[in-house]
């Protein structure tokens, strides 16, 4: 018995199909477990940055009101400074980074 060619089609167009399935329900499972294993973002968020080249950025990160100075590269993340006594206007960067990098270099020189 010969079978259609018609019907060679639609057993991997069903075959694609249960493959497709599998994928994204094994990755809707992934990232339901990974939501319950991460820890909230709540009280941390970028108050700003400034790129300093091609890959390189100062950030200021502001956890629960601390505010970090973190150079960022490709090597990693270093912590420059933790910012304190910060004048807290509208915005915990205000004068935005820029303002934020000459103060921490002023404090710096003095040191």
């Amino acid at each position: 018995m010969v079978a259609s060619p018609m019907a060679g089609w639609a057993q991997v167009f069903i075959s694609l199909m249960l493959v497709l399935a599998v994928l994204i329900g094994t990755l809707w499972l992934l990232r339901r477990l990974q939501g319950g294993l991460s820890f909230s973002s709540q009280g941390l968020r970028v108050a700003g940055g400034l790129s300093l080249g091609g890959k390189e950025r100062v950030v200021v990160l502001d956890v629960n009101g601390q505010l970090l100075l973190l150079g960022v590269s490709p090597g990693g993340v270093t912590l420059l400074q933790a910012l304190e006594d910060m004048p807290r206007r509208d915005h915990p960067a205000a004068g935005g980074v820029p303002a934020l990098l000459r103060r921490w270099q002023h404090d710096r020189n003095r040191s």
